[in-house]
């Protein structure tokens, strides 16, 4: 009889779930997304037909089997899964275009400039349909991106340029699980990266160039910047170019460091914050004017009205911005929310984030592996999550709006900015650690005084200036908008300076994240048991982050750097010079200080040879001439060099060449007690189309 009961109790749980929409659409994007986060995970690109032949078994047996409660989600499930791993594939065959294999130059290079980045020292110029010297057409990548030193003012969008170039290959990982540059600028559809030697000259102005729409745009976007940085000079002219055009070239290491260390980032990131208080803004402004209008306020529905100029001005505002994915998240549910306003129902809920979801990983699957999408979306989630449980509790308990006198509303205004930042934050920490290695320790409080002054004074003047840059009055605001820049400056400055201002973690394996996620999701989407499992999983997940191995050494491609963990730091050993940007970035991901070796017998001792260190009872050295090797391969443990080893060498377990390195790529080294683990960032990667390995070169 338990048995029976038991059954009906689930088949009517299936049932229930089936009929209730707003239970089951909230897991439409994660199943999509899961079968996206399949294909990325393989090691090898599959065949086109097997996602087609199960897409339509699926399809079968959903149709044999929709009756059923249990089936009709089962098979629904796998039909979405299916369909986001077709998906991910058709997004690389159709992003599939040449890449350069080896460096080139100087040589000559021609192209049409479709988006210009300012640095302190130069400029980055990305350039579409190049010519290079010495390529034919088939082998000549659609965009190339290159840097230019000194002060260039001639290379604007759309204008044809000539330059000398030097060429290269996207670069690999520094590391196994480092970033992978050469996937994202295989979606990016760049196939070379390098940089210029001397002025390009202009063959074609923009003027006499058909413009496309992405160039008017990006050249939209220069003037407005150029503007701006005519009235706000140094990092505060920079800040504000970010904050409206989305452009953060111009910040300098020290400005970014402050800004991360203070938990100040999202700032930067043009998403619901920025986007809400334009559309809010416009809203508000536009509704008032429009109120004091006696015909119209009682005659029309002004409120839609409103609602259809904040839509556009926050789709203008978006595509300003470069529509990065948190910008085009915001804007969509922004969107929605006004859309909201004009069919006069609530449209803010964790239904529509599960459409927006859908939307942007249909259109840019590859964005589920990035820290943007996968930050934005988590916050926001948890964030919708715990104010719809709040708003239900209160209506269950009967509770009606409080009269709130000024000091109450403020009290409340900040009360809920500090619940807000708690659990975003919350909700981000674990990809911050994934992706960064690192967390803000004093975020929480940095935003009670940051937010506040963005939401009141910086973006409103900032909306103000756009506004005023076509009528040329947009001196004033921006002198306003400058101001509140300082002050948020000072305030990034001072968090980020106080003890322990960051806490660090370092790298731990995708399948950590992949069971936080997990959790995270029964817990925001699930009903009862399936929110006390997901936290069950969550804490677990929690637990196995914080044993996470950390790997004994790093060694870069080139053979030419290694870096060695000795109890809580890297010490970076160089063969030629004090190591590299990337490898100290990825030093810095894992949650480490990087610092020059010294000839201390607690660390690597080196001489003009070599390298050597003792680490749980196992003799690693890391060889540079070769007049070392015969000595190292007769005691060493752990032989790493950065020249071939043609001769034999009895004693290492492990032996790690130039020509491995070559092969293979970077390489992390992990030794315990017992025994030693290797990663290469070859076997990590696979054989995937975005990964060069040195047989396509």
């Amino acid at each position: 009889m338990k048995g029976n009961t038991k059954a009906k109790e689930f088949s009517r749980f299936f049932g229930n779930l089936r009929e209730d929409s707003d239970r089951w659409i909230p897991w439409v994007p994660v199943c999509f997304g899961s079968g996206i986060g399949f294909y990325f995970w393989l090691p090898n690109e599959p065949s086109l037909w097997i996602a087609l032949t199960y897409l339509l078994g699926c399809f079968l047996l959903f149709a044999i089997f929709r009756r059923s409660a249990a089936f009709f989600l089962l098979f629904g499930a796998s039909i979405l899964f299916t369909m986001g791993f077709g998906t991910a594939q058709l997004r690389t065959i159709t992003a599939q275009a040449p890449v350069l294999t080896n460096e080139t130059g100087p040589t000559s290079l021609e192209g049409r400039v479709a988006k210009v980045e300012r640095f302190e020292n130069g400029i980055r110029i990305l350039l579409t349909n190049p010519r290079i010297s010495g390529l034919s057409g088939f082998e000549t990548p659609e965009r190339v991106r290159i840097r230019i030193r000194g002060k260039t003012v001639s290379a604007q969008p759309g204008t044809w340029v000539k330059a000398k170039a030097v060429l290269m290959p996207p670069p690999p990982p520094a590391a196994p699980r480092g970033f992978d540059f050469q996937r994202k600028l295989y979606f990016d559809q760049i196939g070379a990266i390098g940089y210029g030697m001397g002025q390009p000259e202009v063959i074609q102005t923009a003027k006499e160039a058909a413009f496309s729409s992405e160039t008017r745009l990006a050249s939209i976007r220069i003037y407005v910047a150029d503007q701006i940085r005519s009235h706000l000079n140094g990092q505060v002219g920079a800040i504000a170019v970010a904050l409206i055009t989305g452009d953060r070239s111009g910040l300098n290491d020290n400005t970014l460091e402050s800004i991360r260390h203070s938990g100040l980032a999202h700032l930067l990131a043009i998403s619901g914050l920025h986007i809400g208080l334009v559309a809010g803004g416009i809203f508000i402004v536009v509704r008032s004017l429009f109120s004091f209008i006696p015909v119209l306020a009682l005659t029309y529905s002004i409120k839609k009205w409103a609602a259809v100029c904040a839509i556009i001005g926050a789709l203008g505002y978006a595509l300003l911005a470069g529509a990065s994915i948190p910008t085009q998240r915001a804007f969509l549910m922004t969107g929605l929310a006004l859309i909201g306003v004009l069919i006069d129902r609530e449209t803010i809920s964790l239904r529509t984030l599960a459409w927006v979801a859908l939307a942007i990983l249909m259109l840019h699957p590859e964005a589920i592996l990035g820290p943007s999408f996968q930050m934005s979306f988590a916050a926001v989630t948890a964030l919708v999550t715990f104010y719809q449980y709040w708003r239900i509790r209160k209506s269950e308990k009967g509770e009606r709006a409080k009269h709130r006198g000024l000091w109450g509303r403020i009290a409340y205004y900040f009360g809920g900015v500090t619940l807000t930042t708690i659990i975003a934050s919350a909700a981000t920490a674990p990809f911050a650690l994934y992706h960064f290695g690192q967390v803000a320790t004093f975020g929480m409080l940095a935003n009670l005084i940051a937010v506040p002054l963005a939401a009141f004074w910086v973006m409103p003047w900032a909306v103000l200036s756009v506004i005023g840059v076509p009528l040329g009055v947009e001196g004033l605001p921006l002198a306003a908008m400058g101001l509140g820049i300082e002050l948020l400056q000072e305030t990034a400055a001072a968090f980020s300076k106080l003890p322990n201002a960051v806490f660090k973690l370092g790298a731990f394996p995708t399948s950590v994240l992949t069971l936080l996620i997990t959790g995270g999701l029964f817990v925001c989407l699930g009903e009862r048991y399936l929110r006390k499992a997901g936290a069950m999983v969550a804490i677990v997940s929690f637990v196995l982050l914080a044993l996470a191995p950390k790997p004994t050494l790093l060694i870069e491609n080139s053979g030419k750097h290694v870096a060695y963990l000795l109890g809580d730091d890297f010490q970076l050993v160089s063969k030629d010079s004090y190591g590299t940007r990337s490898g100290r970035s990825w030093l810095r991901r894992a949650g480490f200080n990087p610092k020059h070796v010294s000839d201390e017998s607690h660390g690597m001792r080196c001489d003009r040879l070599a390298c050597v260190a003792n680490q749980k009872g196992k003799l690693i050295a890391y060889v540079f001439h070769e007049a070392a090797l015969l000595e190292e391969c007769h005691l060493a443990d752990v032989l790493v060099s950065a020249i071939p080893v043609r001769q034999n060498c009895p004693a290492p377990r492990i032996v790690i060449d130039r020509f491995d390195l070559w092969k293979n790529g970077a390489y992390a080294i992990y030794l315990n007690d017992e025994d030693i683990k290797i990663e290469t960032d070859q076997g990590m990667r696979g054989n995937r189309p975005w990964v060069l390995s040195n047989k396509d070169r």
